[in-house]
């Protein structure tokens, strides 16, 4: 096997393995975040409902998105390669789901401000209200941000892993090639990783501030609760940073070299970075569950709440068969007395 053929090789069992992973725990974790986040007493907190949208997207990412590589980086399979209106709609739902699930976190730390801030207008901006419509708004916005997709991406044909031209959903030739995975880059990752860190450092300066004030019982139970979850926040935050910066770095690279004459083993070794780069970005989508039950207690309380619900319903049925023979059993076994 040729270096060329091992470098393919390697990266479709990264992005295999990856996946699946991404695919099972993701599955599992989020369908127990989207279980957590809808109980009433997480309702009426308004950090509850950015995690609650972002898990959401997040069930998108995973069922969807993450499936989809595996057809194309896997097994060279693209359903949208020769459709050129199912190539632009792919590309444009991505671009856009994607976004938001990162914007949402953003929105979240932004919250995380409101909450902690000791100026009471800001403070009226924490509340779940205020946050349902800048999840809208957001929503809107993005969703305009990516409407280019619609108008400028067609099929077009691009080197594969071996150097052979096949088509493939690719943006217009020219400025706009340029262009475009700049604009993703800003709207994907560099606009909402400096929002996260800008909220967080002020977040964590108000933080400090509040420890010299003198505050109720009632207020103080309510910190407690506001200072778990933005400590959930902040390990999800970090987590976003860690798979998008491979991400970030591979896309910059790939477009500052876009116009350079390459040979196939180059070419396999980008498709190599691009390939890991990628399917590292949705372990964040994936693993926020296993996150939250780490670091806030609040969240496994709630969690251990469910179980006692739901477990107690599947044990006593068959705890109550169980008994009622051995009661049936114990009357057989009687010795009446003669009449």
């Amino acid at each position: 096997m040729s270096s060329v053929e091992q470098i393919n090789s390697a990266a479709k069992q990264i992005t295999l393995g990856i996946s699946i992973i991404c695919i099972i725990f993701g599955t599992i974790g989020l369908l127990l975040n989207l279980i957590i986040f809808t109980r009433r007493s997480f309702q009426s907190n308004s950090c509850c409902i950015y995690f609650l949208a972002a898990t959401c997207i997040n069930l998108f990412v995973v069922f969807i998105i993450v499936p989809f590589r595996i057809l194309v980086g896997v097994f060279n399979i693209d359903p949208t390669s020769n459709n050129e209106p199912l190539c632009k709609i792919q590309i444009y739902l991505f671009s856009v789901t994607r976004a938001l699930a990162i914007w949402f976190i953003a929105l979240a730390c932004m919250d995380g401000y409101f909450c902690s801030s000791s100026n009471i207008k800001l403070r009226t901006l924490n509340s779940v209200k205020f946050a349902r419509r800048i999840i809208c708004t957001c929503t809107v916005l993005l969703i305009i941000v990516y409407i280019h997709n619609l108008i400028y991406f067609k099929i077009g044909l691009v080197s594969d892993q071996l150097g052979y031209l096949v088509p493939s959903c690719i943006p217009t030739r020219g400025i706009y090639a340029i262009f475009t995975p700049f604009w993703n880059l800003v709207w994907y990752a560099l606009l909402p990783l400096f929002l996260m860190l800008l909220f967080g450092i002020l977040t964590i300066n108000n933080i400090h501030r509040s420890h010299n004030q003198v505050i109720s019982q009632n207020q103080l139970s309510q910190n407690r609760i506001n200072n778990q979850l933005l400590k959930m926040l902040l390990i999800q935050v970090i987590t976003i940073l860690l798979t998008i910066i491979p991400f970030i770095a591979c896309r910059l690279q790939l477009s500052l070299t876009l116009n350079n004459i390459k040979s196939q083993y180059e070419i396999a070794q980008d498709n190599l970075f691009l390939q890991t780069a990628t399917v590292i970005s949705p372990i964040s989508h994936s693993i926020s569950f296993y996150l939250f039950t780490l670091t806030g207690p609040i969240f496994r309380h709630e969690l251990i709440r469910i179980i006692a619900i739901w477990l107690p319903r599947l044990i006593p049925k068959n705890k109550g068969q169980h008994h009622a023979c051995r009661i049936t059993n114990v009357q057989n076994r009687r010795i009446h007395p003669i009449q």
